[in-house]
């Protein structure tokens, strides 16, 4: 694995050591990292597992079928699809805590790099005319990328996430729980 970042490099803070799961080839360091200049934290992992390929990794995260099957979507679209894998869709989604409905207008990039041996994906919230806000509804926003890479037997894994889910949710608590679900 990459050198871990610690308080003296960067200001990432280890909120968990190092998370194995019944020893079956899944390593997982969580990081917290204030963003400069916000009230808002940002959430590094750094994963390894054994026995995934760079090509599974990539199925997986852009698996829409997943999200639609989800019971707290209560709407996922795809707005537009551009070549190889880029998408923009739209999701809305009851969380819990909230009385409002949640949306989110995301514009997600998964490339494929070096002849297949690694994968860079970025996921950004977006803004377009076509599909405005709406009365009652709170949008919230997402900023997240990761690389995923082979080294033998093992898929190397950094992902960055920071949510902002508007509304009543303090962004602080939100990216606390986004740690906490890294771990499942």
């Amino acid at each position: 694995m990459a050198e871990p970042y610690t308080d003296k490099n960067s200001g990432w803070t280890r909120t968990i050591n190092k998370l194995e799961k019944n020893g079956d080839g899944l390593e997982c360091i969580i990081y917290s990292r204030k963003v400069p200049n916000s009230k808002m934290n940002m959430v590094r992992t750094d994963s390894k597992l054994k026995g995934v390929t760079v090509k599974q990794y990539k199925d997986f995260m852009g698996d829409t079928d997943k999200i639609k099957n989800d019971k707290s979507i209560k709407e996922f679209r795809i707005i537009e699809e551009f070549p190889p894998d880029r998408k923009i869709y739209y999701m809305e989604m009851n969380v819990p805590l909230m009385n409002n409905r949640t949306t989110l207008l995301n514009l997600t990039l998964n490339d494929k790099l070096d002849d297949g041996k690694q994968v860079l994906m970025l996921s950004q919230s977006i803004e377009r005319d076509d599909v405005p806000e709406e009365k009652g509804k709170i949008r919230m926003h997402i900023l997240g990328s990761g690389l995923a890479r082979m080294e033998g037997d093992y898929l190397h894994i950094t992902e960055f996430m920071q949510m902002d889910m508007k509304g009543y949710i303090p962004s602080s608590l939100m990216n606390m729980v986004l740690s906490e679900m890294a771990q499942q």
